[in-house]
């Protein structure tokens, strides 16, 4: 098909500007775009997704979630940070650390042309980062500042080195007095090598109401009186400092904690300190280094003798009774008379005796008056932890729940000798000497002291571990026992199978909650211990050396450690699905004797999370409902190791499918989000062939991942393996789906696994054979399926297109469509489309009755829009005009026929173009040809009621009108205007919707004939002028035009080659126009006014002539400097309507100077066609969620436009 021949005037959009047009434009467009999803969710919903991040998290969000950028720095929300290092000795650092273990580093050092950033935290580290042109310090600043505006809870501990000191103090200077950011409220201070001014000066920039705990760590000051007067010192309960010193003890007398010198302590002052810290209920301890010896003997005549003096006088100790209070009692030391300590103890601290573990037997033995009592009620012994045996060695070790383990351990060791055995004991006290019992064997001697252990055992253990040298005797001592061992924690170690299963009857199952059981050899899967009431009411289970039979059998248990011989992927599935659901379930370790196929678990659960070590390690993560701080990692090591844990969220490597800190969200609202949000908005993933496996390549509306490759695996497996992830999320209708014959056979089979049909309003198949057709698309739903369109290349042997699709036309898609495009094979009758509103194809031939079949049809479907059928045979052009009538329109190449549909606006067109293309479409009355529509007009009157005529033709042809439309002047309604000036020429174009009149002013030998075309000068000429100029002639009709013109334009061009004057005189048309209104109501309303190739003079005088409040879009011839963009920025910023400017130039001003302007280098990257460009972003005044960005592109083009702060990269600078 031949352009001349469809007519242009209905399908190709002339374009007002030449491409080989060289201009400067300037637009100003009010632009448009369709909100991210996560921008239509509610401000509540969006601060609760950020409720859950912290700083690390907001900042990563800010970067890869473009649409949330806006509202994070609108909204600031809280960095969720506990402790801030600021400096770090000599090096500008910062550090960010929360209580999910979240950790941020960032080092800030000195470079050649400015500095480095570098960033490491709990996930990772960051690549080096170099910022040119600014100081490291100014760098810190900049971040630091963006922390201080996140910072809306209190800090737990602020740490600042004095290299940070002097900036911290000019950040708080440069708030403005509205800010809240200072006094920082932090609860922990520690300030490192600062001097007295830089501590007083520092010191208010924290809230003295808030600190508590305040350390100083600095040269030898002395003392420093300033300080101790100060809210920060008074309000304080913990205070360390180092070398500086107190001036009296009484400046520490409020504190709960005191670490710091003093020069000179006197007795009064440690009785002072003594009565003062034993009436404080807080009190914890104080640590006063002495620059003068402490007079011991004073203060032996005030206390007393000490209670305790250890290492021949070196330590003096003096306890003292609190009143109302029986565990605690307050400890004062001099230790060397240079330091004093006081401290609130425990009383088991005070004398060894006071210990339980062997206080009942010291009693028994030293107090006679007692050993009845005890015998006869057997005291409690206070054990938690019995340890019977050690490999080959009879041992006990009794440990007690006393605060400090290392007071609450008795170990006794039994050794054969001689003529007996020997008893050894050792206590944190102490070692008695070894004792000698004759002819007792020492597993005898170990058996009676374990049954007097048992008479004073009361309360339940929490850990038992039982060696093989002593379960024997211990079985025997248990048969004659009434009673259950109770233990929480059982470890039984070399037992055999027979022993574990005698021994386990003598504990109380109800109580044993944690089993591990220990062998150094392969014995094989334990059944009868995994029927047992033990195995089913523990909760942690660790085998060494035995293998579970099946997974189930775990499947309670928060905890498990052991073997299996082989694993499946779908023991895996169970797993994860079982432990995702368990409350308590923290982890798994499974190791299996049979290689785990990791290629079935990716088919189960999709391509791994991340793959690590070549492959060695696949991890998956996955989400738990309603969990917002962990998530279920199952990880095959080796193809030898299983493990699933419940891990904290932060801890996800990055790179990782749960990394995102959307998954921190609670189940619910995870679900509100995901409502609104389709599968990755827009996103792109190609597989390619690699050495060894494939590559995966993401591009996405947001940016590129990086390549990633997949070892030992196919492109198309890989695709298919994404595809089915993909399928599972497939919930609603498609709009479109289209699909090339390489991925055909691959779908087949995934489809053949699948319940159900792809629903989608439109299929595209590419290159596909006649069977792949007829075999993919049963698995569409035919009711959904609206639009079809098959593309197939010719035959490849004989380049012949395919021919007739006989199967197709029988199919309920067929059938069920309304739309469908056929490329290559034909219909075999034209009735196979009636039912159809759109059919593009082809056919090999039709009679005459098929045309009128069509033509009645069409006219009568309602929704009918057009067909276009190429045929190989010639119509016969005087046969269809029997039937039709002759053409409604004639035009080169193109007949026209047009047919009133009854009751509607619209007409029915059927064109036939080189007597071989036919097309039919419902057309509006008003695009029909000036020439068809005379006519159909006279023909009906009630067609011409429906049909727009132009203004001029019925001033000409209605008798009775010209005087009224010369006096009311009615709209022309058009909506674009071009006026192109060439050499001694002038083309007017309008355009109307889809009606175009474009008309051509020359001069000829005896006058102007001005000439109306469509598209190109043809012979369609008016009558001439003779001895009319043709540049009055078309001033004349301009003028005229303009009278009627109260409509406002979409576009208005004016064009000019340079080589002619004429340019000027249809400005002075345009500028006589409006001047002949006082009011100026007559101004030229355009939205898009374009001058080409006019002279400076005129530009100002055309412009003059256009209605300013209308106009969006201006496009001009300019120069372009410096001074120019900064006027313009400058202009930009205060404009309320401004959008979008470009400027197409020859020359711009040098980078150099435009950064001079700006004060700042610009942010450089290349396009995706070619160049480079220059930004610069600019904050416009009260609105944060847009900037202006100025773009000098490499390609001869500047470009002013407001964008969303969220575009903007995050490592340019916004300037303001």
């Amino acid at each position: 098909m031949t352009p001349t021949v469809f007519f242009m005037w209905r399908y190709s959009a002339k374009k007002l500007l030449s491409s080989n047009v060289s201009i400067v434009a300037v637009f100003l467009q009010a632009q448009m775009t369709d909100d991210s999803a996560l921008l239509r969710l509610p401000t509540v919903a969006k601060n609760h997704i950020l409720y859950f991040c912290d700083y690390m998290e907001i900042a990563r969000l800010r970067n890869v979630c473009h649409t949330l950028r806006n509202h994070i720095d609108e909204n600031k929300p809280d960095a969720h940070v506990k402790e801030v290092y600021l400096g770090d000795r000599k090096y500008a650092d910062i550090f960010f650390k929360s209580d999910n273990n979240s950790r941020i580093w960032i080092g800030y050092r000195k470079a050649e042309s400015g500095s480095t950033v570098v960033c490491r935290s709990h996930m990772g580290s960051h690549p080096v980062k170099t910022i040119s042109g600014l100081d490291l310090m100014d760098a810190l600043i900049q971040d630091f500042k963006i922390y201080l505006r996140h910072l809306k809870s209190p800090l737990r501990k602020f740490k600042l080195y004095e290299i940070c000191c002097d900036l911290l103090i000019q950040i708080m200077r440069s708030q403005p007095p509205q800010s809240r950011i200072f006094p920082l409220k932090v609860d922990k201070l520690e300030m490192h090598g600062l001097s007295e001014a830089q501590i007083l000066a520092t010191l208010p920039l924290f809230d003295a109401n808030h600190l508590k705990d305040l350390k100083i760590e600095t040269g030898a000051l002395g003392v420093f009186q300033e300080l101790f007067e100060s809210e920060h010192w008074k309000n304080a309960k913990k205070i360390s400092t180092s070398l500086l010193k107190i001036s009296n003890v009484r400046q520490i007398s409020h504190l709960e904690e005191f670490n710091g010198f003093i020069s000179m302590v006197t007795a009064t002052d440690v009785e002072f300190l003594k009565n003062t810290f034993i009436s404080s209920p807080h009190f914890k301890w104080c640590h006063i280094v002495t620059d003068v010896d402490i007079d011991v003997l004073s203060i032996k005549e005030t206390f007393g003798a000490q209670s305790l003096d250890l290492v021949e006088g070196i330590m003096n100790l003096w306890f003292f009774h609190i009143s109302n209070d029986t565990n605690k009692a307050l400890l004062v030391r001099v230790t060397l008379k240079k330091i004093l300590e006081i401290e609130r103890i425990h009383r088991s601290k005070v004398v060894p005796e006071s210990n339980l573990l062997n206080y009942s037997a010291r009693l028994r033995k030293v107090c006679h008056t007692l050993r009845s009592h005890i015998d006869l009620f057997k005291p409690d012994s206070h054990v938690k932890e019995v340890r019977l045996g050690n490999w080959e060695n009879a041992e006990i070790c009794f440990e007690s729940e006393n605060e400090s383990a290392n007071n609450s351990r008795i170990w006794i060791g039994y050794k054969e000798a001689d003529d007996g055995c020997t008893v050894a004991c050792k206590t944190h006290l102490g070692s008695p000497p070894s004792k000698t019992i004759s002819g007792l064997d020492p597993m005898d001697a170990l058996m009676q002291d374990f049954k007097i252990f048992l008479r004073h055992l009361k309360t339940p253990l929490t850990k038992l571990k039982l060696d093989e040298v002593c379960c024997d005797p211990l079985i025997q001592i248990m048969r004659s026992q009434t009673f259950k061992l109770k233990t929480n924690k059982l470890q039984l170690s070399e037992l055999s199978t027979a022993q574990t299963l005698a021994i386990l009857p003598f504990f109380d199952a109800n109580c044993l909650k944690n089993l591990i059981v220990e062998n150094g050899e392969a014995l094989g899967v334990f059944q009868e211990l995994f029927e047992t009431e033990y195995w089913r009411n523990a909760d942690k289970i660790r085998l060494y050396y035995f293998r579970i039979a099946n997974v189930r059998q775990i499947s309670h248990l928060k905890k498990f450690i052991g073997h299996i011989s082989r694993a499946t992927a779908a023991d895996v599935e169970f797993l994860k699905n079982t432990f995702i659901r368990s409350l308590l379930f923290k982890r798994c370790t499974i190791e299996v004797d049979v290689d785990i196929d990791v290629l079935s678990i990716k088919e189960a659960f999709g391509a791994p999370s991340i793959d690590t070590m070549e492959g060695h390690s696949n991890r998956w993560h996955f989400h738990i409902p309603n969990d917002t701080t962990s998530v279920l990692l199952v990880e095959v090591i080796c193809k030898k190791i299983l493990q699933i844990n419940r891990i904290n969220r932060s801890v996800v490597i990055p790179g990782a499918k749960m990394t995102s800190p959307l998954l921190l969200l609670p189940g619910v609202t995870m679900d509100h989000i995901l409502y609104f949000c389709d599968y990755l908005e827009i996103i792109w993933i190609g597989y390619k062939e690699a050495h060894d496996g494939c590559t995966v390549a993401c591009k996405t509306h947001m940016g590129s991942t990086p390549l990633k490759t997949i070892s030992g695996l196919d492109p198309m497996d890989a695709l298919m393996q994404d595809f089915k992830i993909y399928l599972r999320h497939l919930k609603t209708p498609l709009i479109k789906f289209k699909l090339d014959e390489i991925c055909c056979d691959p779908l087949l089979q995934i489809m053949r696994s699948q319940t159900f049909k792809l629903k989608t309003n439109k299929l595209q198949l590419c290159e596909l054979s006649t069977a792949q057709i007829l075999a993919i698309l049963p698995f569409f739903d035919a009711n959904c399926l609206k639009n079809l369109k098959i593309f197939t290349d010719v035959n490849d042997v004989t380049g012949e297109p395919l021919g007739v699709f006989h199967e197709l036309f029988e199919t309920e898609y067929w059938r069920n469509a309304e739309k469908i495009r056929l490329s290559n094979f034909y219909i075999s009758d034209v009735r196979q489309i009636s039912h159809l509103k759109k059919f593009e194809g082809c056919m090999s031939t039709a009679t005459i009755d098929d045309l009128v079949f069509l033509k009645n049809t069409f006219i009568r479907l309602t929704g009918f829009e057009w067909i276009h059928i190429n045929f190989d045979v010639d119509f016969d052009v005087p046969s269809i005009n029997e039937a039709f009538g002759a053409p409604s329109f004639d035009i080169e190449f193109t007949n026209s026929w047009f047919f009133r549909i009854h009751n509607d606006t619209s007409v029915l067109w059927v064109g036939l173009t080189d007597n071989k293309v036919l097309v039919m479409e419902r057309v509006d009355r008003s695009d029909i040809p000036p020439g068809a529509v005379k006519n159909e007009c006279s023909r009906s009157s009630s067609e011409t009621s429906g049909c727009r005529h132009e203004s001029a033709n019925l001033r000409k042809t209605c008798r009775s009108l010209p005087e009224f439309v010369d006096t009311e002047k009615p709209d022309a309604r058009m909506n674009e205007v071009e006026i192109s000036c060439d050499a001694n020429r002038v083309i007017f174009r309008l355009q109307s919707g889809k009606r175009r009149i474009n008309i051509l002013y020359k001069n000829d030998e005896d006058g102007c004939f001005p000439r109306r075309f469509t598209g190109w000068e043809d012979n369609l000429a008016s009558n001439g002028l003779n001895g009319m100029d043709y540049i009055e002639m078309f001033k004349n009709d301009l003028t005229v035009f303009l009278r009627h013109q109260k409509s406002i334009l979409k576009q208005m061009v004016l064009h000019s080659d340079g080589k002619t004057g004429d340019i000027e005189q249809v400005v002075n048309v345009l500028k006589a126009h409006t001047e002949t209104s006082k009011t100026g109501n007559l101004l030229l309303k355009t939205t898009k006014f374009s001058l080409a190739g006019v002279p400076a003079p005129q530009i100002l005088l055309a412009i003059s002539s256009v209605n300013a409040h209308h106009l969006r879009i201006l496009t001009f011839v300019t120069v372009v400097t410096a001074a120019d963009l900064d006027y313009l920025k400058a202009a930009f910023l205060k404009s309320l309507n401004f959008s979008h400017c470009t400027m197409q130039h020859n020359s711009v001003a040098n980078l150099s100077e435009i950064t001079e302007t700006f004060g700042v280098q610009p942010f450089t990257r290349d396009c995706n066609f070619g160049g480079v460009s220059r930004l610069w972003f600019f904050r416009l005044p009260n609105d944060k969620s847009r900037v202006l960005s100025l773009d000098v592109h490499s390609d001869n083009h500047v470009e002013f436009e407001q964008i969303e702060t969220a575009k903007v990269p995050s490592d340019a600078v916004i300037i303001g």
